[in-house]
């Protein structure tokens, strides 16, 4: 026997081939079948409102085509799932008031440690012994190792002139 297959109005499939394996229960023959406990309508001699009991999915190498195991009648209603409860309504605990946010303590200053103080350093004037010369400096005509004629590296290097900034 050949029915159209529709689910809520909507056609899923045409002309699919249907086998009865009871007087209330049958196999439709479709490439995709629809999920365990959909309701649908079957047309063709007569028209029928089944539920999906089973699904074949499609194999490759399956010996039986896809499609959906269907109950119509009694089966379907009996086997079908139960109805979804009602939620219970929760009785209210009674009101508790809310904790009102309790203020956190302020912190007492914090002393800041003043630094210690800083050690002073005293230079002296440089003292002369009595009957000693003072040790002289380097002459200006002599050469020293910073101007590159006596030592160093070996570069030649230019007197820096000395100038004071802001002053011509």
């Amino acid at each position: 026997m050949f029915v159209d297959v529709s689910y809520r109005g909507l056609k899923v499939a045409a002309r699919a081939r249907m086998t009865e394996s009871g007087p209330e229960a049958g196999f439709v023959e479709v490439d995709l079948p629809l999920p365990v406990g959909t309701r649908l309508a079957l047309s063709g001699d007569a028209t029928l409102e089944v539920r999906v009991m089973g699904v074949v999915e499609q194999e490759s190498g399956a010996k039986s085509p896809p499609g959906m195991r269907v109950a119509w009648g009694e089966a379907a209603k009996a086997t079908g799932p139960s109805p979804i409860p009602s939620p219970i309504p929760i009785p209210s605990p009674s009101p508790i008031p809310s904790p009102s946010p309790i203020p956190s303590p302020i912190p007492p200053p914090i002393a800041v440690p003043e630094p210690p103080p800083s050690p002073v350093v005293m230079v002296a004037p440089p003292t002369t012994v009595i009957g000693e010369e003072p040790t002289p400096g380097p002459d200006p005509g002599e050469s020293s190792p910073d101007d590159g004629a006596g030592g160093g590296d070996g570069r030649r290097r230019r007197p820096r002139k000395k100038t004071q900034v802001g002053r011509p």
